[in-house]
């Protein structure tokens, strides 16, 4: 338990020294970069998605609806949403800072708290530290990196007795790629441990694909966008046991304002 906490201890001291160099950054050598380039507005994001597994395996879940809430501005980034399932129900919530943040690249230092209560059993909580990395050439491609150390805490009730807890700690790791085809149609691939909702153990990641439309006011209203995505969740994918766990279809209807 001890050496638990000290690993933890020095993981969060490692990211706060991070944050207090790209702070020095931000006063010092970032107001250069925003002399040069366009910054990014301020932007409310709202969207709606259903999800359905059409391959049962660990998750027995068939159908997820979700609500999520994004603001975005020149310093700063808040996302928070609620999940439905049969079997939970699960709210996140992110607070990320963007100490360089233009059109073409973005840099973030965030904490994430996802709770899932788990119908008639316990809860997970999941606390995550990140740093992730945009760049975009505008009107045609987007990369997204991201990096990140995560805690989390499983609390079984027991009646008439101590809830058990058990936590572990982990990784995250996500690379995504996205082209750009006539400003308003994108299509993109990536891996991730992570999902907005979802936080497993670092071998268990997602391999996912995508396809957006997002209007910019020809036909529909600017801002609108729907999409698509398929989502292949792995098990033990980093050893010869590997295998398929869940495979999820979502569609999104949103709006930025």
């Amino acid at each position: 338990m001890y050496q638990s906490v000290s690993r933890c201890y020095r993981r969060l001291k490692y990211l706060f020294q991070v944050i207090v160099i790209l702070s020095l950054l931000h006063y010092h050598a970032i107001p250069l970069l925003y002399a040069k380039e366009q910054v990014r507005n301020s932007v409310y994001d709202i969207s709606t998605a259903a999800s359905f597994n059409i391959k049962k395996g660990l998750e027995s879940n068939i159908f997820y609806f979700d609500v999520v809430f994004r603001y975005f501005c020149r310093f700063v980034e808040l996302t928070t949403g609620l999940q439905f399932t049969s079997a939970n129900t699960d709210t996140v919530c992110k607070v990320m800072y963007t100490p360089l943040n233009t059109i073409r690249h973005k840099i973030g230092i965030g904490t994430s708290y996802h709770f899932s209560g788990l119908y008639n059993t316990g809860s997970v909580h999941d606390l995550l530290a990140s740093f992730e990395y945009t760049f975009t050439l505008p009107k045609t491609f987007i990369f997204f990196v991201q990096t990140g150390y995560m805690h989390q805490w499983i609390r079984i009730p027991v009646p008439h007795s101590r809830a058990i807890v058990i936590s572990q700690p982990s990784l995250t790791m996500a690379l995504h790629f996205t082209g750009i085809i006539k400003q308003e149609w994108f299509i993109g691939g990536g891996i991730s441990t992570y999902e907005l909702f979802r936080y497993p153990a670092f071998a268990n990641p997602s391999l996912s694909l995508d396809f957006y439309y997002r209007s910019k006011g020809r036909y529909l209203p600017k801002g609108f966008y729907v999409g698509v995505e398929g989502i292949v969740r792995y098990s033990d994918l980093f050893t010869f046991s590997g295998y398929i766990g869940n495979v999820v279809f979502k569609s999104v209807v949103g709006m930025e304002l």
